[in-house]
């Protein structure tokens, strides 16, 4: 374990740290429907508010001493709001462990498509307008459409008479049915190129193939024997995949640290598109080299500060909430610009 880690963990901060953590993830855990499985030590049984604190705490200390090194930066420094970070890594480290096909057939099926088509040359993915999850089109230049509605969904017919959630799985069947939809709803803009929302694409499998949880045996607080299913929660990858409002304020944060000079730069390359040469002229420079060796230090500290932030380092990398905090330091560098 990381020493900075195991010091923090034997102080007072670290135990009311904690304590607050516990509180805030059991509350957000039993909101979200997520699977008790991952903190419980008979699987299934049990429900968000049954499950106990303490073994939200075993678990959370345990997921900080086998993270240590990623999270010692964070832990090690003076943020007053430990317990809120803690709060967002453990909770997508819950969803992340307990997203299979079994605890979580619907979950999972967007992230296995998610994969896919990044992978595939067939198909053009980008974030939604609000970053907030991924769309895909076999046309680069489609046209933004609202969300679906349900007989938007229906319009598009099944192309297989029956087909099992194992089967559905499979990549090459993923890659038919996303250019069997895509061509489908495209057609309902009348021929038109479309970005298709991935979550209206998993709810049109979701028509035709199981996608529900699995049953299982419990107990209720009065240790009365039930069966319930486990929940198969309103589709909500905002909350799956990364926190956007935390994100908007690392993006922040992240645009104060940067100089005047290197906040021009970073908006005149990343927001306008410039090259070296243009960002010269435009600044007025002698030649390239200038913005250049700014841009390698622009970088540097981008490298730097996003080394350990869950869905924007290169271990949790996640394309949308990238994009959403390139295009809030934007925003951000784009009101100190034009401010007075």
């Amino acid at each position: 374990m990381d020493r900075r880690v195991r010091e923090w963990l034997a102080t007072d901060d670290a135990r009311v740290a904690l304590d607050r953590a516990v509180r805030e993830i059991k509350a957000r855990a039993w909101a979200r429907g997520l699977s008790p499985a991952l903190v419980t030590r008979n699987g299934f049984a049990g429900s968000g508010p049954a499950v106990d604190a303490e073994e939200i705490r075993s678990e959370l200390v345990l997921f900080i001493a086998e993270n240590s090194s990623r999270l010692a930066p964070v832990i090690a420094g003076e943020s007053r709001n430990i317990h809120s970070y803690l709060r967002y890594v453990f909770i997508n480290h819950w969803i992340d462990k307990t997203r299979t096909p079994e605890r979580d057939p619907r979950r999972y099926l967007y992230r296995r498509t998610q994969e896919i088509l990044r992978g595939s040359g067939e198909f053009e993915t980008t974030a939604t307008q609000k970053g907030r999850a991924m769309t895909f089109s076999m046309d680069p230049g489609s046209r933004r459409i609202p969300p679906l509605c349900e007989e938007d969904l229906k319009a598009v017919t099944f192309p297989h008479d029956r087909l099992e959630y194992s089967s559905v799985n499979r990549k090459e069947i993923l890659l038919s049915l996303a250019a069997h939809f895509w061509k489908g709803i495209s057609g309902l803009w009348g021929d038109i190129p479309v970005w298709i929302d991935l979550r209206d694409f998993v709810s049109w499998i979701g028509l035709h193939v199981p996608l529900a949880c699995p049953e299982v045996e419990g107990e209720d607080p009065e240790g009365e024997p039930f069966v319930e299913r486990v929940p198969d929660y309103t589709y909500s990858p905002e909350t799956l995949y990364f926190d956007p409002d935390l994100v908007r304020l690392w993006a922040e944060k992240f645009s104060r640290r940067l100089t005047p000079r290197e906040r021009e730069l970073f908006f005149l390359q990343y927001g306008k598109g410039l090259g070296p040469g243009h960002m010269a002229r435009e600044l007025g420079y002698r030649g390239s080299s200038g913005p250049e060796y700014h841009m390698t230090r622009i970088r540097d500290k981008l490298r730097f500060f996003l080394a350990d932030l869950p869905w924007l380092s290169p271990d949790g990398f996640n394309e949308e909430a990238y994009h959403l905090f390139r295009d809030a330091v934007l925003s951000f560098l784009k009101k100190g610009l034009s401010g007075p």
